[in-house]
């Protein structure tokens, strides 16, 4: 069943139906202005987008975290800044879904339902992503028997900070040194008294110009005890949690991004002539869109295993999230450098493609590695967690073969999300690195396939599998880490996260072909997609290797037709959707 808006249509369609009513030059014209997109805003809350924030239980329609992911996506392939400006709530209200009491959800609930934006107040000047740092107290005190705290201090660089109807505040609560010093506050700006807090003026940022980038600041601002989300002292722990979350749904905007990049590409690109000779027909040309391909469909096959992981594999998402928050953004970051070079010029002349401008797109989703947790903190969560992803008491648990199959195949239905199973440490290690081994000894990713293309499959999954089998070699032959991390270590993760997805994109091939060949999708047909994701996974590895020219026809095939179509590139089911609108009015920017 689909997620339903609040006119009971189909969300998706009235999604579509909003952005149907948008152009690429209204966005464009209100981020040259750094003004906030308030009427498209307006209009995604009319349809109850919002309420895809909020889960079933509290009144809302959020079911599964895929679904809500692709509307993400859906917002972000016209426009990131949308999608982070009105997608900026879901990541506000986690800790409270997942941690906070029956009252604050349900407050929260109707907050969000209403069109409130939620903030979370996390990061402070000078301190950025060290959260142990914080200076912001929630200082505890007693008035005729009542406790309250009081806050003090500034939260700065916070989207929504100035907007914000309420903001999770994480606060310390204890000046002792650790974790526990540290609590998550809700606060509500209207329970505050006028003198006690003030925002920041919005910064001027780089890419999403339009969203609120501002910042908070508290002067003894009272609240009461039952402001405090989880329990005294639990604040980092809700946190770690809840960014599991919140980081897998970030891909989604990096995908939305890389489905703008690719729809200007194809709008660039044919027709157009080099030489003489149709630019698609030129072998740099050509390969350049097959990269961009090939880094696509493993950045979306490797989202959606870890969007449906949430539900299916819980105890191990705190590492599959942070190899996603890694290595999407960047796959999609470094694709579009290759597409930019091949538009050339273009790319920065506003108006010169019928899809946008394509340095916006590139400048805007530049933040996107920076949200909950840079590049250097995911990477650092999976140097801490190499004793066990990497280590030997990686044993298989029960029923893992069938939550992994959950996990991966597309069409199976998600397990209700229960947050009390999330982990900060998969204990046993990774049943998708596990299942990569099972298939490179039994050959059974080859399945259905005969002559080169098994070949290939097989070739490139044993290949990656003794990839992994030197990584964690290489990671049992180091020294115990030192106290900073060696960039030995950081190399290593990268070449982990690398080989997660890499598994996650063969776990979807292998428990998704069955119900997906026969659709008449051409990524699925001879395994395209996942040759293709198998020589991206490579040269993400810095191992690339030469890829056979009839792979490359067949990439730059259906790239053509879905620019033709315009259609999305996607592997999901029923998900061609549509490209950018080209032909709607400039009603935002007046």
């Amino acid at each position: 069943m689909s997620p339903r808006s609040s006119n009971d249509v189909p969300v998706e369609v009235a999604l579509r139906a909003v952005l149907d009513g948008l152009s690429p030059a209204a966005c464009e014209t209100l981020d040259a202005r750094d003004a906030f997109p308030e009427r498209t805003i307006a209009a995604f809350d009319a349809i109850g987008l919002q309420r895809h924030y909020i889960p079933v239980a509290d009144g809302g329609e959020l079911v599964d975290y895929e679904r809500t992911g692709r509307l993400m996506r859906e917002v972000a392939s016209f426009d990131v800044t949308l999608a982070v400006a009105h997608g900026k709530t879901y990541l506000g209200a986690v800790c409270v879904w997942i941690a906070g009491s029956p009252a604050q959800r349900a407050r929260l609930a109707e907050i969000v339902g209403a069109g409130g934006a939620v903030s979370w107040a996390l990061t402070e000047r000078g301190h950025g992503s060290d959260l142990l740092a914080g200076e912001v107290v929630a200082e505890a005190t007693d008035v005729d028997a009542v406790t309250r705290f009081r806050l003090t201090g500034e939260k700065w660089l916070i989207n929504n900070a100035t907007r914000g109807a309420a903001l999770c505040v994480l606060a310390r609560t204890s000046s002792d040194a650790g974790p526990r010093a540290y609590s998550l506050v809700l606060v509500e700006k209207a329970e505050l008294t006028p003198d006690s807090w003030q925002t920041l003026p919005k910064e001027l940022t780089h890419g999403i110009r339009g969203a609120d980038i501002s910042g908070i600041r508290f002067d003894q601002a009272s609240v009461p005890a039952d402001a405090i989300v989880g329990g005294v002292g639990r604040g980092l722990e809700i946190v770690l949690s809840a960014m599991q979350l919140t980081r897998t749904m970030c891909c989604y905007l990096s995908l939305g991004a890389s489905d703008h990049a690719l729809a200007i590409a194809g709008g660039f690109v044919l027709g157009r002539e080099l030489y003489g000779r149709a630019l698609l027909e030129l072998p740099a040309a050509r390969a350049v869109v097959a990269d961009a391909v090939a880094a696509h469909v493993l950045a979306e096959a490797f989202t959606t295993f870890a969007a449906r992981s949430v539900h299916a594999l819980p105890q191990e998402h705190s590492a599959i999230a942070a190899a996603a928050k890694y290595l999407v953004p960047t796959l999609v970051e470094n694709s579009m450098v290759s597409v930019r070079r091949l538009v050339g010029a273009r790319s920065l002349v506003v108006g010169s493609t019928d899809h946008g401008t394509f340095s916006k797109i590139e400048r805007d989703h530049r933040i996107v590695s920076l949200f909950d947790g840079n590049t250097i903190v995911n990477l650092t969560t999976l140097v801490s967690q190499f004793p066990v992803l990497l280590g030997r008491r990686g044993e298989a648990g029960a029923g893992e073969d069938d939550a992994l199959r959950v996990a991966a195949d597309p069409n199976a239905e998600l397990p209700e999300f229960r947050p009390e199973r999330l982990s900060l440490l998969p204990k046993r290690g990774l049943a998708v690195l596990r299942f990569l081994r099972r298939v490179a000894t039994d050959g059974s990713a080859g399945r259905g396939l005969s002559g080169p293309v098994a070949d290939e499959v097989r070739t490139g999954v044993t290949g990656l599998a003794a990839e992994l089998d030197r990584l964690t070699a290489q990671v049992h032959s180091q020294p115990r880490a030192s106290v900073e991390t060696s960039v030995e270590a950081f190399d290593a993760a990268e070449r982990l996260a690398a080989c997660i997805a890499g598994a996650a994109a063969v776990a979807v091939w292998v428990h998704g072909c069955d119900t997906r060949a026969g659709d008449g999708n051409p990524l699925w047909q001879n395994a395209l997609w996942l040759r293709l994701a198998l020589h991206a996974v490579a040269d993400a590895l810095g191992m690339p290797t030469d890829r056979p020219d009839h792979l490359t026809d067949e990439a730059v095939m259906v790239f053509a037709d879905a620019t033709a179509f315009g259609h999305k590139i996607t592997l999901l089911p029923g998900g061609s959707g549509h490209g950018v609108n080209t032909n709607s009015t400039d009603a935002e920017a007046s």
